[in-house]
């Protein structure tokens, strides 16, 4: 019943008025009236600084929510971008390098190259049937698998 209390509050303030306006402003002189009128306003500002506070502080917590927002958008979509691209790199680096020589993907994965550098003793020149150090392939790296996991004596070994 909000209407009905304002419409309360407003007849008493017209009836005070008409009662004792005349006899106030009469009364009290010119002092007075300016002291009423500077507190009137003073309440005015501190209620308008407050509604404006409450606006603009609003304002801002939005204005701060969506900077937020859009920072989290912003670096969320570049980590995957970032994550898919050297994903991708990476394996294509993988596919190079396993296409350029005789090392398998298993092998680049275990550090067991297939092709050692030139001046090695393992390094075969040419000639003969090419599979004289077909060891250190795949089957170097599988056997360093089994060595590290296996739990008999063949770990032992030294290949």
């Amino acid at each position: 019943m909000l209407w009905l209390r304002l419409w309360f509050w407003f007849r008493f303030w017209l009836w005070f008025y008409f009662r004792f306006g005349l006899r106030l402003w009469l009364r009290f002189g010119l002092r007075f009236r300016l002291r009423c009128r500077q507190w009137l306003w003073f309440g005015f500002w501190l209620r308008l600084g407050h509604w404006l506070r409450f606006r603009v502080g609003l304002w801002l917590r939005f204005r701060l929510w969506l900077w937020m927002w859009h920072r989290f958008r912003f670096r969320f979509w570049l980590g995957q971008w970032l994550h898919m691209g050297l994903r991708l790199s990476f394996r294509l680096w993988l596919r190079l390098g396993h296409l350029s020589g005789s090392t398998s993907m298993l092998a680049r994965e275990t550090r067991a190259v297939a092709k050692p550098e030139a001046g090695s003793s393992r390094f075969v020149e040419g000639g003969g049937s090419g599979h004289s150090c077909q060891k250190h392939g795949e089957e170097k790296a599988r056997e360093a698998t089994r060595r590290r996991h296996s739990c008999c004596s063949c770990k032992l070994l030294a290949c």
